[in-house]
Parts: structure tokens; sequence; C-alpha cells
């Protein structure tokens, strides 16, 4: 499980199956408590599982557990016909053409994000007679909440504006629900191996962590749902974001919304290198 997990898209596993002829080119492995396992093991099948037939494989039990329990059952956990409907909601917000009309917003908080790094350039500054100024500067943190502020936009057509400091308990829950952690990690191993009523009756910080934090960004996305609709319903121009777009569908659903939302939230989730060192002339 751990090897699955690794970085850069588990190489280690990518190695062992690539030294393993299978010529149907999937691999079904079966684990502890009936958790299984699909590996695609050439190109047309990694082809057909992630693109061309993406929708018609059933996800594994343990994968649908945890992403159901900590995102909601939003389009990660969705298979066949059910992903099928609501793939189709996500085609017109990330078309080419509405990427283009928000060029403006997003050419925004890139100069948002370069002044951010230069304001924490400036404050970490040291200064050396014999060398020139330095700064080293946590990075995650920044391209984290520019990508929250992004993914927020698309998803709800709203900019929590985390980047500059604002809604700071939306980017923790954020934070927390997609960081890659050990503790997580195991987490997930014991959701994919364990029956489930085993896994609520042992204490675990981690999952009430992780519960907390879902519950907040639940909480944030019905507000903000509250409030589109409203202004929506005045006929106020809104750019088309994922929220205005499912509005105009007959299958919308609050609670189906948000589970699509998180997802989203989720998907513009980055974990770049843990610093940035900044050498040379001053900002």
């Amino acid at each position: 499980m751990f090897d699955i997990f690794d970085e850069p898209l588990a190489s280690r596993v990518t190695n062992w199956i690539n030294e393993r002829p299978y010529p149907e080119g999937l691999m079904h492995t079966f684990g502890l408590f009936g958790s299984s396992y699909v590996f695609p093991t050439n190109p047309q099948a990694l082809a057909d599982v992630l693109s061309m037939h993406a929708y018609d494989y059933v996800k594994p039990t343990g994968f649908k557990r945890y992403t159901v329990r900590f995102w909601g059952h939003g389009i990660v956990s969705q298979e066949q016909e059910e992903h099928k409907q609501h793939r189709k909601t996500y085609l017109p917000v990330f078309s080419q053409q509405n990427v283009s009309r928000l060029k403006g917003i997003l050419s925004r908080k890139s100069m948002q994000f370069v002044d951010h790094i230069a304001d924490l350039c400036t404050q970490e500054q040291s200064w050396d007679p014999s060398c020139t100024p330095t700064a080293v500067v946590n990075i995650t943190e920044t391209v984290a909440k520019v990508s929250l502020d992004v993914t927020g936009i698309i998803s709800l057509g709203v900019d929590f504006e985390t980047i500059l400091g604002n809604h700071q308990e939306v980017f923790k829950a954020h934070e927390m629900l997609f960081t890659s952690t050990s503790e997580k990690k195991l987490l997930f191993l014991l959701f994919d191996i364990m029956p489930p009523w085993l896994l609520n009756i042992l204490p675990s910080q981690v999952t009430k962590r992780l519960d907390g934090a879902h519950e907040t960004l639940v909480k944030v996305c019905r507000r903000v749902i509250r409030e589109r609709l409203t202004q929506l319903e005045r006929g106020e121009p809104q750019p088309l974001d994922f929220l205005t777009n499912l509005v105009k569908t007959d299958s919308f659903s609050e609670d189906a919304a948000i589970a699509q939302i998180v997802v989203i939230l989720g998907a513009g989730y980055y974990h770049p290198c843990p610093v940035l060192f900044r050498e040379g002339k001053k900002f």
C-alpha cells in the first residue's frame, strides 16, 4: 500500500508491474476482508481505465468507503452510468472557451501569488555583508492557497482569497483533507482491509480531524451555494462556474452539488517541494 502511494506516481509499483507479462492488460489481486485491486499492465489497459472507459470500472470498496466519508460521494467515487451522467456537468466549465473567459481572474490571482511571495521574501531575507541577500520561503502553503482560490472560483464562483489571508478556516480544512501524511496513508490502508463495523468502533484522532475538516467544507459550500442561488434568482450576471452550470440542469441537488464541489477543490491541491530558495537580487 505504501508503494502505491510512492511519489511520483507510484514508480515502484510501475516498475514491478512492468517486469511481469500480463497479456490481457489487467491484473486483479485480492487482499484481506474482500479488498481488491486492479492494476493496468500495458498502455492500452491504462488508457482504457483512465480515459476511454473510465466510468465502466467499479471502484475498490475500500477506496469508496474512504472517499465517500471524507470527500462525499462525488465523481471520484461514482462509477458507470452515475459517473457518466455527472461527468457531463463538468465539460462546459472546463471547455477552452470558458477557460478563456477566466483569464482576467486567473491573471489577478497570479499577481497576488507573486506579490505574496515577494512579501515573504522581504520578511525572511537574511543579510550578510559577505554575500548577496537571500531568503528561504516555504512555498507549499502559498501554492496550496492560490490553488484553493482558483478552484473556488471555478467550482463556486467565489474567491476565498486565502492567498490574502482571508477564510483561513477553509484553507485549514482543505489542507487537512488533501495533504498526504503517513497517518492518512495508514488510515487509508485500514479502510481498505478492515470491515466498516470495526473501523467505526476503533478510536482515531486523524479520523476525527478528517471528519471535522469535511464538515467545515460542507458548511461553507452550503452557505455559498444558497447565497449564489439568491444571486442567480435575481438575474445578476455570473461567470460560468460549476455551480451555475449545475443549477441549469434538472438534476440539481444541494448535497450532491457539495460532494462534486469538494472534489473540484481537492483536484486543485498541489504539493510541491517543501521550500523555495531565493538568491540574488532583492524583491
